[in-house]
């Protein structure tokens, strides 16, 4: 023993601590071998690399059958890196030794092959204290068509390179590291496995072999200097050595799949241990206990998360069975082991966390085993969270926090991010926020070499949801107060900061217009002056605007207002002026026969339909309509606020942009909103659209906190004429009779005549439709019949229909689509309103051009005119001939070449489809979209769009397309599997920028058969 402490002293010693905790260390990794697989050499990509450790990960066990013929469970663990540091604390806890090695590489030449043996055999010389066996797996060192392992009978492959003479180790050598497929890879995991095996059962047979009074002192790295002097022969010095050697064993054991003799050593242990007061070792052998009667009640547990490393805590704790013990903890996975098979020994869950607690009251009574008490604080939390204990788990969480260890700040992030993923599992969300925040400024610190800012962002968007805030205002409560306002405050703000120093404009513009909207009520008068300014100067960078904005990672940021600037405090719809307001004539009952009366009120006559937020007045078509709002100015400075407009829905409403500039402060300044309705139906009046302070707004009434209505819904008339001049003329009639007459008197009598002109017939209502072809489309107009008497319709050359009197009936007309090349010069820009009224002049012409509608009453005849008539911009798209010239392939063919015949494929065959789109104009296209949509037609007016587990596409089925040149064409490629036989059509359609639609008509049919 005097030799052994003179050996020490010799010695030069390494750093006693470790470099830093692994934060995902469980209580199974104490029953792991743990193997390091290092990617060695430039040849083999980091790609690939990290395919190949994928498929080694996956080889994490083995079922191996001892000499006594019991089948063990063997667990490995796989790390890509590991301090030499960490493995000289080996003895303290067995599971810390590196006893594996595995390198890959690739090698292209002699020189290659050289390289990854001398790499190979540095790292074995650096682990070389604790490794059993390595291996070094090297690609492209065989010979073409050749085995990629070791065949049998010991007949090796042919090797393309000689390993050098001083590579002592075993090399595998595969031929091409994109096999996927060889299995070659997994056996010799497996076999590596194995041999690890029987190296730890032969050392753990060799430890419980060895005499009581001959057993060696273990020591941690920083205790060797400690027993320097002592008395080692003393009776408490003996017990020391016996105890760790125990605990040893029991570590051993655990590893080599024994959970139950390692419980026996581990209770043997603690019982020595704590009689000597060996504090460390102590808690050491107490976290081992509680590991290993974890290992022994839930043995599939870690299985399980093995496969799944995402399992949720509801997940885990899915079955749950009471304590075998009595105690009210849960148990995951219970129902996997019997009670009966448990032994005596094994701890309760109160007792394994009451250990597990005893080891961190003895860890933080060492400086250098800091470390190890973040790891085993993890780690009891990690249990406790399976375990279903939510309080013992905060517990644990909440001791990390005050253990101060020497960290680089990516430790420290990883350490945050860890608590905070934690805190998340047991509910405690605005804690994991808050740790998700504090490791949002982390990345940003000074004392961060490598400052990044897009990780600060994205991690305080995702700490926005413990903190009860959202990215969408809709989903804010409409009184607000949700949660912790000056919290929530600064939380935004910093996200605002955040997004400022990532160098996205328009984001920092959108969370400073949210904060503005959502924080408004929680804001001083001063913080909302600070505020409008600080946003002010943000938009000047990037406007805002109320469209979604899409993050790189597929997040989409909602649109947000600013609704409080300025302040609506009333929202008055007027009528129209007396002289102008429509009244509705009166209707002449016809005769029935006698009245009728009777008490009874039948529900039929009780329901009347109406529309909620409806006004009792009308409007009338192609008449200005005015809205007054009174605004309020809540900034202490001169606030400009332009194109405001009416915000509405339904029927076309043509509104007029007012500018107005509200001085500091001011109440309820009266503003007028005007605009005309173009078409005939019910209009709604949503809000108002406000640009102020570099954002533009959609103020909608149902966010707006002084406006009860959350809209206006008014009726909107057909136009009525304007009387200019009136002609009044009067009809003169003498009469006079005897004895008068005789005398020369008359009686003259003016009687006033009234003359109205009305229509026979009337066309009420019209809208367009897609044709069958890409040319053509339906003209379908409603006409009424105003006469007393029947009248015959013709709406083409051959088509005519009869309509009674004072009915009316629908009528469908095939019209040839407006050529480009009365329209081309539209598609330049349709921007502004000039653009498109002349667009809607053009296309209103061609079709009063095109259609011929007559209409016969006995001898009469008529023609009913179509000038004039509105297009929205909906009916424009179908109305003009499309830009778009289309080019289909199916499988490299013409579907088109059965004429209208379904094209027929069968399940299961990969269905090829080329769809080319060719610009007709003489001009590029920009900003389009092409896109492939598969649907099923009930041929009952409804289809299904949801084919998720009908079919199944590979390719693009979406192509964005900035440009497309003058007369070039656009290319998109996909395939298609069909799984279930039927009918299905598949439209292809071009978008662009959300404004016009072109489709390919008639959409294209396939008649999937089943396989013979």
């Amino acid at each position: 023993m005097r030799s052994a402490v003179s050996v020490i002293l010799s010695s030069p010693l390494p750093d006693p601590n470790m470099s830093h905790p692994d934060y995902e260390q469980t209580y199974h990794h104490h029953a792991n071998l743990l193997i390091l697989v290092k990617h060695v050499g430039e040849e083999l990509s980091a790609k690939n690399f990290n395919k190949i450790f994928d498929r080694i990960s996956r080889v994490n066990s083995g079922r191996i059958v001892d000499s006594g013929g019991v089948t063990r469970n063997i667990w490995a663990r796989y790390i890509k890196d590991y301090p030499v540091g960490n493995n000289d604390w080996g003895d303290f806890q067995t599971h810390r030794r590196l006893l594996g090695l595995i390198t890959v590489g690739k090698c292209g030449s002699q020189k290659d092959m050289d390289e990854l043996c001398r790499v190979h055999e540095s790292l074995k010389v650096r682990y070389n204290s604790t490794l059993y066996d390595t291996r070094c797996i090297m690609y492209g060192a065989l010979v073409e068509n050749q085995p990629s392992s070791e065949s049998e009978g010991g007949q090796l492959p042919t090797v393309a390179y000689t390993p050098p003479s001083n590579f002592k180790s075993r090399g595998v050598y595969f031929g091409n590291e994109a096999d996927p497929e060889s299995p070659a890879l997994e056996d010799l995991i497996s076999e590596f496995i194995s041999s690890l095996f029987w190296v730890l059962e032969s050392k753990r047979h060799e430890r419980s072999r060895e005499k009581i009074d001959k057993v060696s002192l273990l020591l941690a790295p920083f205790e060797k200097k400690d027993f320097v002097g002592l008395d080692m022969e003393s009776r408490s010095n003996k017990k020391r050595c016996v105890g760790r050697m125990t605990k040893h064993l029991g570590d051993l054991c655990l590893q080599a799949g024994l959970a139950p003799e390692a419980l026996n050593h581990y209770h043997a242990a603690v019982e020595t241990l704590r009689s000597i007061n060996d504090l460390l070792w102590l808690g050491s052998a107490c976290e081992g206990l509680s590991a290993a009667s974890m290992c022994v009640r839930f043995p599939n547990l870690h299985k399980v998360q093995s496969v799944q490393r995402n399992t949720s805590l509801q997940e885990t704790n899915k079955a749950r069975n009471s304590n075998p013990k009595g105690n009210q903890g849960s148990e995951p996975g219970s129902s996997n082991l019997q009670v009966h098979s448990l032994p005596n020994n094994v701890l309760s869950n109160d007792e394994i966390c009451k250990n597990y607690r005893e080891s961190i009251i003895h860890y933080s009574k060492y400086q250098h085993a800091g470390v190890i008490e973040v790891e085993v604080c993890f780690k009891a939390a990690r249990v406790a969270i399976e375990l279903n204990m939510v309080i013992q788990t905060a517990s644990f969480l909440q001791n990390i926090i005050f253990i101060t260890l020497s960290l680089p700040e990516e430790e420290k992030i990883r350490k945050l991010m860890t608590l905070s993923e934690l805190y998340g599992k047991i509910g405690f969300q605005r804690k994991a926020s808050f740790y998700q925040r504090l490791a949002a400024t982390k990345y940003v610190s000074a004392r961060n070499p490598q400052t990044n800012w897009d990780q600060c962002y994205h991690l305080m968007l995702q700490s926005l949801s413990g903190h009860r805030l959202s990215l969408d205002p809709s989903e804010y409560p409409a009184g607000g107060n949700n949660g912790w306002g000056r919290l929530q405050k600064q939380v935004l703000q910093d996200v605002v900061v955040a997004a400022k120093r990532v160098g996205h404009s328009s984001l920092a513009t959108r969370h400073m217009t949210l904060l503005l909207q959502v924080m408004w009520s929680e804001l001083t008068p001063q913080e909302r002056h600070e505020s409008a300014q600080q946003l002010q100067v943000i938009a000047a960078q990037c406007e805002g605007s109320p469209i979604p904005l899409v993050l790189d990672t597929g997040l989409v940021i909602p649109p947000a207002n600013l609704i409080h600037i300025p302040t609506a405090e009333s929202f008055v719809v007027h009528e129209l002026k007396p002289n102008l307001q429509p009244l509705k004539l009166d209707k002449i009952k016809e005769d029935y026969g006698p009245f009728l009366f009777t008490p009874l009120k039948l529900k039929s006559q009780e329901r009347k339909p109406g529309v909620k937020d409806k006004l009792n007045y009308l409007w009338v078509a192609e008449e200005e309509g005015q809205v007054e709002i009174e605004l309020t100015n809540p900034l202490q400075f001169e606030l400009e606020v332009s194109n405001m407009r009416l915000l509405t829905t339904g029927v076309v409403f043509e509104t007029l942009p007012l500018t107005v500039t509200l001085p500091p402060d001011v109440q309820k300044y009266m503003v007028t909103l005007t605009g005309t309705p173009k078409e005939v139906g019910e209009l709604e009046i949503k809000g108002y659209l406000t640009h102020t302070l570099g954002v533009k707004s959609n103020c909608r009434l149902k966010y707006l906190p002084k406006i009860s209505r959350p809209q206006f819904t008014i009726e909107v008339v057909p136009a009525l004429p304007y009387l200019e001049g009136t002609v009044e003329f009067h009809l003169k009639v003498k009469y006079s009779g005897k004895p008068g007459m005789d005398a020369g008197y008359c009686r003259l009598a003016t009687v006033t005549l009234n003359l109205e002109v009305s229509n026979s017939i009337q066309i009420s209502n019209w809208d367009v439709l897609p044709a069958e072809t890409s040319n053509q489309f339906y003209l379908v107009l409603d006409v009424v019949n105003l006469t007393n008497q029947e009248v015959e319709i013709q709406y083409t050359a051959n088509k005519s229909i009869l309509i009674e009197e004072n009915e009316s009936c629908r009528v469908p007309i095939p019209i040839d689509r407006c050529p480009l090349s009365k329209i081309g010069k539209f598609f330049q820009s349709e921007d502004s309103l000039k653009e498109v009224v002349d667009l809607n002049v053009t296309c209103s012409d061609h079709i009063a051009s095109l259609v011929d509608v007559k209409w016969v009453m006995g001898d009469r005849r008529g023609v009913a005119s179509l000038k004039g008539i509105t297009l929205s911009s909906h009916m424009l798209d179908v109305v003009r001939m499309s830009p778009i010239l289309w080019e289909i392939s199916v499988n490299d063919e013409d579907p088109n070449t059965n004429g209208t015949s379904p094209y027929a494929v069968s399940i299961g065959e990969c269905v090829q489809i080329r769809v080319v789109a060719r610009n007709a104009l003489t001009r590029p296209l920009t900003n389009l979209s092409l896109s492939v949509l598969f649907f099923q037609d009930y041929q009952n007016g409804t289809c299904n769009y949801n084919l998720e587990g009908k079919l199944a596409t590979t390719g693009p089925s979406y192509v964005s397309l900035p440009m497309v040149a003058e007369l070039g064409a656009a290319t998109m490629e996909c395939c298609t599997v069909f799984f279930y036989p039927g009918e299905y059509k598949m439209s292809v359609q071009c978008n662009s920028q959300g404004r016009h639609t072109w489709k390919q008509m008639p959409p294209l049919e396939f008649d999937v058969q089943d396989v013979a």
